[in-house]
C-alpha cells in the first residue's frame, strides 16, 4: 500500500479542466427537504451558494435517474449539517460546476483548501471520525473525476481504501453503522470506482470481488449504477482473472472466456432495485444494462479471445452497443456512459468510427465533465495507433504511458 491508512489525507488540488454546467437508519431512503443547504452554518454567503448549486443541480446530474436513490444529498448534504470539512468540499464541488473554471477560480479554490485544512485533523483510526473521513475521500474522487484529474483522485482512493482495509473491512463498516443504507451506499460508491477504471485493467481490484457482494442491495436504485450490480461485480471478476492467468496460456483463457460469457450472458438487473422502478424508467434502465453487457463482451473477447477491433464479434458487438448510447444521451443516463463509451470507443473502425464520434460529441455537449474528456483523448490516440483496427493493441498502454490513472466511472 502507498500510504498509511492513519496518515492525513495528501492532496494537492490540480483540477486541469472545468466541467460545465450521520448514517441513517436501515429504512427505507428519505425525502429531504427542499434546500437543506439553506441550513448550514459552516459557510459564508459564497460558500452557501455554491453548495446550493450542488444540491439542486450537481447532484441531479450525477444522478442517474430521478427514480434512483440520491445519496449525494441524502449521505453527503446531511452530514455537512455537522461536518464542516465536508461542508467545503461540497461547496467546492458546487462551485466548481457553477464557475465553470474549476479551482481557477480563488473563491472555489479557498473551500477546497479549508476542507483539506479540516481534514487533516481526522484520523482514520478514531472511529468516531473515520465514517466523516470515508465521506471527504469520496467526495474528494468525485471533484476529481468530474474535474478530468488523473492522478489525485486515485490517491483519495487509495487513502479509502487503507482505512476500510485497516478498520475491519466491510463487515466491520456494516457492523459498526447497523447496516445503514449510507453506509451501503459508500461501500457501493467505493466498489464502482475500485471496478471502473485503468488500474483494475492492469492490477485488478483492491478488494476481491466477494468482499462486495456482502452489501445488500436493499438501499434502494443506486444513483451510479442503477440495477448493474451484478454485472459490474462479474466485470471485476473478469479483470482479476485476466491479472491472474498467463496470457499465454491460451487454454486457460478460453475456459475463462466461456465461463465468464455464460455468467454474463445469463445476468440480470438487481431484481431488489428494478422492482423499486415506475414502469416509466424502466425501459431506460434495461437499455444501460444491456450497454453494459456488450461493454462486458468486448472485455471478454478484447483479454481471453485477443479478439482485434476489425474481428468480426468486436465489430457486431460495436454495432449493437452504438443504438444504445444514442438512445441514452439525451437522458440523465449519460452520467454513467464513461465505460461503455470508451471499451466502444477503442475499438471501433471504419464507419463506426464516424458514428461513435458523433455521438461521443452530443454526450460532451450535454455532459462535459473532465474524464469524458480524457476518455475521448485515449480514444483518439488508440486510432491513430491502430489504423484500421488490424492490430492487437491493449488500450490501457496508452493510458500508463500518459502516466494517467483514467476513472470510467
Amino acid at each position: 500500500m502507498s500510504q498509511s491508512p492513519q496518515s492525513t489525507p495528501q492532496l494537492v488540488p490540480s483540477l486541469q479542466s472545468s466541467p460545465q454546467l450521520v448514517p441513517s437508519s436501515q429504512s427505507s431512503p428519505q425525502l429531504i427537504p427542499p434546500s437543506l443547504s439553506t441550513l448550514n452554518l459552516h459557510l459564508d454567503e459564497h460558500g452557501i451558494q455554491f453548495l446550493q448549486y450542488f444540491e439542486e443541480k450537481v447532484s441531479p446530474l450525477l444522478c442517474i435517474d430521478k427514480h434512483s436513490s440520491n445519496y449525494f444529498v441524502k449521505t453527503f448534504l446531511q452530514i455537512s449539517l455537522t461536518e464542516e470539512a465536508i461542508s467545503n468540499a461540497l461547496a467546492c464541488w458546487g462551485g466548481i460546476f457553477r464557475e465553470g473554471n474549476g479551482l481557477k477560480n480563488l473563491q472555489v479554490k479557498r473551500y477546497m483548501n479549508k476542507s483539506i485544512q479540516l481534514a487533516q485533523n481526522f484520523s482514520i483510526s478514531d472511529i468516531s471520525r473515520y465514517y466523516t473521513l470515508l465521506c471527504f475521500y469520496q467526495i474528494m474522487v468525485g471533484i476529481q473525476v468530474c474535474s478530468g484529474d488523473v492522478y489525485y483522485w486515485h490517491k483519495m482512493l487509495t487513502n479509502c481504501f487503507n482505512g476500510i482495509d485497516a478498520n475491519g473491512g466491510f463487515s466491520f463498516l456494516l457492523e459498526k453503522f447497523s447496516h445503514s443504507n449510507d453506509v451501503k451506499w459508500l461501500i457501493s460508491n467505493f466498489q464502482y470506482h475500485d471496478i471502473l477504471q485503468s488500474g483494475a485493467f492492469i492490477r485488478g481490484t483492491r478488494f476481491p470481488i466477494e468482499n462486495y457482494q456482502l452489501n445488500l442491495v436493499n438501499y434502494g436504485v443506486d444513483p451510479y449504477q442503477g440495477c448493474n450490480n451484478d454485472l459490474i461485480c462479474h466485470l471485476g471478476d473478469i479483470l482479476n482473472e485476466k491479472v491472474r492467468i498467463d496470457e499465454d496460456d491460451l487454454q486457460a483463457l478460453d475456459a475463462a472466456f466461456h465461463r465468464f460469457w455464460a455468467k454474463v450472458e445469463s445476468c440480470e438487473p438487481v431484481n431488489h432495485q428494478f422492482e423499486l422502478l415506475q414502469d416509466s424508467a424502466k425501459h431506460n434502465y434495461l437499455t444501460l444494462f444491456k450497454l453494459y453487457k456488450v461493454a462486458t463482451k468486448l472485455v471478454l473477447y478484447m483479454y481471453f479471445k485477443r479478439s482485434v477491433p476489425k474481428s468480426v464479434d468486436i465489430s457486431l458487438l460495436v454495432d449493437e452497443a452504438l443504438p444504445h448510447i444514442h438512445s441514452l444521451v439525451h437522458s440523465r443516463f449519460v452520467s454513467c456512459l464513461t465505460f461503455p463509451l470508451t471499451i466502444v470507443g477503442i475499438n471501433a473502425v471504419g464507419p463506426a468510427r464516424l458514428s461513435f464520434m458523433d455521438v461521443m460529441n452530443k454526450v460532451q455537449a450535454c455532459y462535459s465533465v473532465g474524464n469524458v474528456t480524457r476518455s475521448k483523448a485515449v480514444i483518439l490516440k488508440c486510432w491513430d495507433r491502430n489504423e484500421n483496427g488490424a492490430r492487437l493493441f491493449d488500450w490501457v498502454e496508452v493510458v500508463q504511458e500518459m502516466k494517467w490513472e483514467l476513472c470510467l466511472c
